[in-house]
């Protein structure tokens, strides 16, 4: 079947459930991801939407910050919501392809058997599950006293690398998850200095 999510469509999928055991039982999940054989064009739905969603809150925060002065000493303009969204989720898609390549690759030197495919699924339910924890934990810091929130963000950055890591091992055919903690922390530092080398120079001053 083709068409939007045809890999989840064409199955007896409860989606909200998968979800959940992605973070109780990553393994689990991620041999029930890999068994559905999703397209590329199911992957990137998946990664897409994480886009748009974490578009959002961007947009929101533009709308806060105080541009930076162009040549003139007029504030520039600020992006567009339709660029915003557009921009973020360009983002996120080249995070999706870069992130199973370092998976392929690094997963392969320590004698992983996953093949470019299942990394790319790996990268985008990795992306799909955390990346929607992610959003939901922005949103929970506007009402959060701040040590509070401090303690949430210590606790899902603790859960999301070991999910993620767990999504490796079992793409990968690794028995042991903490082994691979440290490939998933050389993944993301490797697309932390990626995409900051991408990002623009200049500031935004705070309103």
């Amino acid at each position: 079947m083709h068409g939007w999510l045809s890999g989840l469509r064409g199955r007896a999928v409860n989606l909200p459930a998968l979800y959940a055991e992605a973070w109780v039982q990553p393994r689990q999940s991620m041999r029930r991801i890999l068994s559905l054989d999703l397209s590329e064009r199911d992957r990137i739905v998946m990664v897409a939407i994480t886009g748009v969603l974490f578009a959002i809150p961007i947009i929101l925060i533009f709308r806060t910050l105080e541009m930076p002065p162009g040549p003139d000493g007029i504030p520039l303009p600020a992006p567009s919501a339709m660029m915003t969204a557009f921009t973020t989720v360009a983002f996120v898609i080249i995070g999706y392809y870069v992130t199973a390549a370092l998976v392929k690759v690094l997963g392969t030197l320590f004698g992983g058997t996953a093949s470019y495919s299942e990394s790319k699924s790996v990268s985008a339910w990795t992306q799909f599950v955390v990346g929607l924890a992610n959003l939901a934990l922005m949103v929970l810091a506007f009402i959060l006293p701040s040590f509070l929130e401090g303690a949430v963000r210590m606790f899902f950055t603790f859960a999301a690398l070991y999910v993620s890591s767990a999504y490796v091992a079992e793409a990968h055919g690794f028995e042991n998850v903490g082994k691979v903690v440290g490939v998933t922390i050389a993944v993301t530092l490797v697309l932390v200095i990626f995409f900051l080398s991408m990002a623009p120079t200049g500031g935004l001053i705070a309103a």
